[in-house]
Protein backbone atom coordinates (compact mmCIF):
# COMPACT_ATOMS: atom_id res chain seq x y z
CA UNK A 1 0.00 0.00 0.00
CA UNK A 2 1.18 3.28 -0.95
CA UNK A 3 0.67 6.46 1.37
CA UNK A 4 0.93 9.71 -0.94
CA UNK A 5 1.56 12.96 1.17
CA UNK A 6 1.17 16.40 0.17
CA UNK A 7 4.22 18.54 -1.20
CA UNK A 8 6.07 19.49 1.59
CA UNK A 9 5.79 23.72 1.92
CA UNK A 10 8.59 25.74 3.52
CA UNK A 11 7.56 26.22 7.11
CA UNK A 12 6.71 29.89 7.81
CA UNK A 13 8.49 31.40 10.82
CA UNK A 14 7.40 34.46 12.60
CA UNK A 15 10.72 36.06 14.53
CA UNK A 16 10.00 37.32 17.64
CA UNK A 17 9.77 40.68 19.18
CA UNK A 18 12.99 41.74 19.61
CA UNK A 19 14.63 39.78 16.95
CA UNK A 20 17.08 41.32 14.60
CA UNK A 21 16.80 40.94 10.82
CA UNK A 22 19.73 41.57 9.17
CA UNK A 23 18.84 42.49 5.50
CA UNK A 24 20.84 42.86 2.27
CA UNK A 25 23.87 41.19 2.84
CA UNK A 26 24.72 39.94 -0.51
CA UNK A 27 23.12 43.46 -1.85
CA UNK A 28 22.77 46.82 -0.76
CA UNK A 29 19.48 48.07 0.20
CA UNK A 30 20.15 51.73 -1.46
CA UNK A 31 21.28 50.69 -5.02
CA UNK A 32 19.06 52.59 -7.76
CA UNK A 33 17.87 49.07 -8.58
CA UNK A 34 16.12 48.66 -5.46
CA UNK A 35 13.98 51.72 -5.64
CA UNK A 36 10.96 49.82 -7.02
CA UNK A 37 10.72 47.20 -4.58
CA UNK A 38 12.21 49.38 -1.69
CA UNK A 39 8.63 50.47 -0.28
CA UNK A 40 7.73 46.72 0.24
CA UNK A 41 10.37 46.83 2.38
CA UNK A 42 9.36 49.27 4.41
CA UNK A 43 6.04 48.33 4.49
CA UNK A 44 7.12 45.16 6.17
CA UNK A 45 9.52 47.24 8.29
CA UNK A 46 6.86 49.00 9.39
CA UNK A 47 4.61 46.29 10.45
CA UNK A 48 7.28 44.78 12.22
CA UNK A 49 8.08 47.46 14.32
CA UNK A 50 8.84 45.55 17.30
CA UNK A 51 11.98 43.81 15.50
CA UNK A 52 15.51 44.83 14.97
CA UNK A 53 16.04 45.72 10.86
CA UNK A 54 19.70 46.17 10.09
CA UNK A 55 20.55 46.94 6.75
CA UNK A 56 24.38 47.75 4.87
CA UNK A 57 25.28 49.77 2.20
CA UNK A 58 27.65 51.89 0.04
CA UNK A 59 25.19 54.35 -0.99
CA UNK A 60 25.17 56.00 1.71
CA UNK A 61 24.68 59.22 -0.65
CA UNK A 62 21.17 57.96 -1.28
CA UNK A 63 20.01 57.87 2.14
CA UNK A 64 17.78 60.36 2.45
CA UNK A 65 15.82 59.70 -0.76
CA UNK A 66 15.01 56.60 -0.14
CA UNK A 67 13.96 56.87 3.39
CA UNK A 68 10.42 56.49 3.70
CA UNK A 69 8.31 60.44 4.33
CA UNK A 70 7.07 59.28 8.27
CA UNK A 71 10.92 58.40 8.74
CA UNK A 72 11.33 60.01 12.18
CA UNK A 73 7.76 58.57 13.07
CA UNK A 74 8.23 54.93 12.63
CA UNK A 75 11.62 53.40 12.32
CA UNK A 76 13.28 53.46 15.73
CA UNK A 77 14.79 50.24 15.17
CA UNK A 78 16.49 50.47 12.23
CA UNK A 79 20.41 50.62 11.95
CA UNK A 80 22.49 51.23 8.89
CA UNK A 81 25.50 50.39 8.18
CA UNK A 82 28.29 52.01 5.54
CA UNK A 83 31.38 51.30 3.98
CA UNK A 84 32.62 54.14 2.20
CA UNK A 85 36.12 55.73 1.16
CA UNK A 86 37.75 58.54 2.65
CA UNK A 87 37.60 60.81 -0.68
CA UNK A 88 34.16 60.74 -0.54
CA UNK A 89 33.75 60.83 3.22
CA UNK A 90 35.39 64.69 2.56
CA UNK A 91 33.07 65.65 -0.06
CA UNK A 92 30.06 66.27 2.12
CA UNK A 93 28.67 62.84 3.30
CA UNK A 94 30.49 63.67 6.90
CA UNK A 95 27.72 66.49 7.45
CA UNK A 96 24.55 63.71 7.05
CA UNK A 97 26.50 61.57 9.41
CA UNK A 98 27.64 63.82 12.03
Amino acid sequence: MWVRFPPLAPPIVKMKSGQTVDSCFSTDFLIAEADEWRSECWKMIRERSDLHFIFLTKCIERFIECIPADWNDRYHGMENASSTDKDFFDRGIKNLIL
